[in-house]
């Protein structure tokens, strides 16, 4: 199964929340645009900068990240779009 760790400040710390499917709203769990890091501990996931899955989008998975080994710490990492990550869908339980 996908998983994604949610951070709310970069090198993994704040509060966090973890998705397993699709969100096409992260403000109903108070994650809309507050995202600055992201762990990817399986699968492939995009990330919208808008509700319902529109706007800007980017790929993150298990094996990507600057070391490939599914993290991703700040907004450089993330596209330079460290808190306006608004909903997420899942691509594949694989990375």
């Amino acid at each position: 199964m996908a998983e994604i760790h949610l951070f709310r400040d970069p090198n993994f710390s704040g509060g966090s929340i973890i998705k397993v499917a699709d969100d096409d709203d992260l403000h109903n769990d108070g994650f809309g645009d507050v995202t600055s890091s992201v762990i990817v501990t399986s699968g492939t996931f995009t990330l919208f900068q808008d509700k319902k899955f529109k706007g800007f989008s980017f790929t993150v998975c298990k094996t990507g990240g600057p070391n490939s080994d599914g993290l991703y710490p700040n907004a450089q990492t993330l596209a330079g779009r460290g808190d306006r990550i608004s909903s997420l869908k899942v691509n594949s339980d694989l990375p």
